[in-house]
């Protein structure tokens, strides 16, 4: 009825103007002395009325005035109606208890896959950073986001593992058991652990949950999504728990990172500290070798690992998939002719599973991408502002790549690769990182992605003003 009665409003305020405009438009002639241009009759007529049309004209004006209003407020208490009536749904489905209780340390066994359980955790950057890695315990909120193959299940687990070093013995960790809602009846116990206990609701790859809970929308033809319902969720356990905390992961592909429908607008999403997980870095790489020789009995030769630690793109699934591989073939050890027999990249067609389907189709990350290849080839440090610049000379007008894809994918490919609005599209590429994170200024990405992506030497001179610019850029602010 509501959404009626906004349509009713709607229509009349539009009906009156109409006339409002046939008004003005009897009353413009006088006014701009087109008198020329006007019947004889129609124009004595006006003239002769011209008062009664004055008042007619305000009058209408008025009405159109309040009808709009009447309009705008029926859609806001419509969607408030909406938003209660979402509210409901989400209380009405609830299952009693629909999360599993568990400790810190059954967690590798609830959420690692049993062929990849059992490796140990390995610190993946140098002290000073790890212990950024670490303090991650302390938030309220996590989000981690990384793309395939990092380790972001590995680091999920040890995060809360630090946070129950903290409280031992009193930290519970609550796993989705089905489709997350708000609770209809907590366990018997629920006040007591609760209220004496930090309790952290673990979500791990979150873009899943988010696909599941929109097939349950789906499924039960609900107005609500998963989206309000995590968000119900995580105030039912704010307002019941003494301590409550989330922490989540998701991959940063493009796919995934847009179904979760993140933005820094949403007063939800603000909450969350949002932290991109680093790469392995090379220096940490024989760490990593040595808990998989413990793990798969096996032994990795040191010019093997040499090699793996230049080769790998910062994956702990590249370093780990192919010697498992070796492993099951019924190796004992891995010499550097084996190694040499692996691209060291995770997946293993990672140019088709990732770069053609999320870097090459957008313009944006595909410039920036190849603005990172050619200061990496020059032995520049790829400062964020640097390869900004350089993706923006890279694109240019995008007319001859624009003709090229519109004759191949259609018109709307074709406009996506037109350089305009450049400098907001690389910065929302920069905020959906998918090969690449941000750190300190500097854009970090595995050597082994960016190879042949840009060209130097076709670039040399335009890279070498660009450095000119940024030093001169850098004495004036010096001064």
């Amino acid at each position: 009825m509501g959404i009626l009665k906004s349509k009713a409003m709607r229509f009349i305020a539009w009906a009156i103007g109409i006339l409002l405009v046939v008004l003005i438009v009897l009353r413009l002639p006088a006014l701009l002395d087109l008198r020329g241009w006007v019947w004889p009759d129609l124009r004595a007529w006006v003239e002769a009325h011209s008062t009664e049309l004055n008042v007619l004209t305000l009058t209408f004006a008025f009405f159109q005035a309040l009808f709009q209003a009447l309009s705008w407020w029926g859609e806001w208490r419509t969607r408030r109606i909406e938003e209660e009536k979402a509210l409901r749904e989400i209380l009405a489905q609830r299952a009693k208890f629909p999360f599993k209780k568990v400790s810190p340390e059954d967690l590798p066994e609830r959420l690692i896959p049993l062929e990849f359980r059992g490796i140990r955790y390995v610190p993946r950057c140098a002290p000073e950073r790890q212990r950024k890695i670490e303090a991650w315990a302390d938030e309220k909120r996590l989000l981690i986001r990384g793309r395939m193959g990092l380790g972001k299940t590995m680091e999920l687990i040890e995060t809360v593992r630090r946070m129950e070093k903290k409280r031992p013995g009193r930290v519970f960790v609550l796993l989705p058991d089905g489709y997350i809602n708000v609770p209809r009846e907590p366990p018997k116990d629920f006040d007591q652990w609760a209220r004496q206990s930090t309790v952290v609701l673990v979500l791990d790859n979150l873009d899943f949950e988010y696909r599941k809970g929109e097939e349950r929308k789906r499924e039960l033809a609900a107005q609500v999504g998963f989206h309000q319902r995590f968000k119900a969720v995580v105030d039912y356990f704010e307002e019941h728990c003494d301590d409550f905390r989330v922490v989540a992961a998701v991959r940063s592909e493009r796919k995934h990172w847009d179904r979760i429908g993140y933005s820094k607008k949403d007063p939800f999403w603000r909450t969350f500290a949002l932290r991109d997980l680093p790469n392995l870095e090379r220096g940490m790489v024989p760490g990593f070798i040595a808990a998989l020789e413990e793990w798969l009995g096996i032994e990795v030769e040191p010019e093997a690992a040499g090699f793996i630690g230049w080769k790998f793109d910062g994956t702990m699934a590249a370093v780990r998939d192919p010697l498992m591989l070796l492993k099951k073939g019924g190796q004992e050890s891995v010499s550097l002719a084996d190694a040499r027999e692996f691209v060291w990249t995770f997946p293993n067609d990672w140019e088709r599973e990732v770069y053609e389907k999320d870097i090459k189709p957008y313009p944006a990350a595909r410039y920036l991408f190849a603005a990172m290849s050619i200061l990496y080839q020059a032995g520049v440090t790829p400062y964020e502002y640097l390869a900004v610049r350089l993706a923006k000379h890279l694109w240019g007008l995008g007319l001859r790549e624009a003709w090229e894809r519109a004759r191949q994918d259609g018109l709307a490919s074709g406009l996506r690769e037109l350089g305009w609005l450049k400098g907001r599209r690389l910065a929302d590429a920069l905020e959906r990182p998918v090969a690449w994170r941000e750190e300190k200024g500097v854009l970090e990405c595995p050597e082994a992605y960016l190879e042949g992506r840009g060209d130097l030497r076709a670039n040399a001179g335009l890279l070498t003003e660009l450095l000119i610019a940024a030093s001169r850029e850098k004495g004036r602010a010096a001064e």
